[in-house]
Protein backbone atom coordinates (compact mmCIF):
# COMPACT_ATOMS: atom_id res chain seq x y z
CA UNK A 1 0.00 0.00 0.00
CA UNK A 2 2.72 2.46 1.03
CA UNK A 3 4.89 1.81 -2.03
CA UNK A 4 1.85 2.09 -4.32
CA UNK A 5 0.93 5.46 -2.83
CA UNK A 6 4.54 6.64 -3.11
CA UNK A 7 4.70 5.54 -6.76
CA UNK A 8 1.52 7.43 -7.56
CA UNK A 9 2.90 10.52 -5.82
CA UNK A 10 6.16 10.39 -7.76
CA UNK A 11 4.17 10.02 -10.98
CA UNK A 12 2.05 13.05 -10.10
CA UNK A 13 5.20 14.99 -9.28
CA UNK A 14 6.69 14.02 -12.64
CA UNK A 15 3.55 15.17 -14.47
CA UNK A 16 3.49 18.38 -12.44
CA UNK A 17 7.14 19.19 -13.18
CA UNK A 18 6.51 18.44 -16.88
CA UNK A 19 3.51 20.79 -16.85
CA UNK A 20 5.60 23.53 -15.22
CA UNK A 21 8.28 22.97 -17.85
CA UNK A 22 5.72 23.35 -20.64
CA UNK A 23 4.36 26.51 -19.01
CA UNK A 24 7.89 27.92 -18.93
CA UNK A 25 8.28 27.24 -22.65
CA UNK A 26 4.95 28.91 -23.43
CA UNK A 27 5.83 31.92 -21.28
CA UNK A 28 9.18 32.35 -23.03
CA UNK A 29 7.44 32.05 -26.42
CA UNK A 30 4.93 34.73 -25.44
CA UNK A 31 7.78 36.96 -24.24
CA UNK A 32 9.54 36.50 -27.59
CA UNK A 33 6.36 37.37 -29.50
CA UNK A 34 5.92 40.52 -27.40
CA UNK A 35 9.49 41.66 -28.08
CA UNK A 36 9.00 40.97 -31.82
CA UNK A 37 5.65 42.47 -32.88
Amino acid sequence: MKTKKHKRLSLEERVLSQTLLEEDKIKSLIAKKKSFP
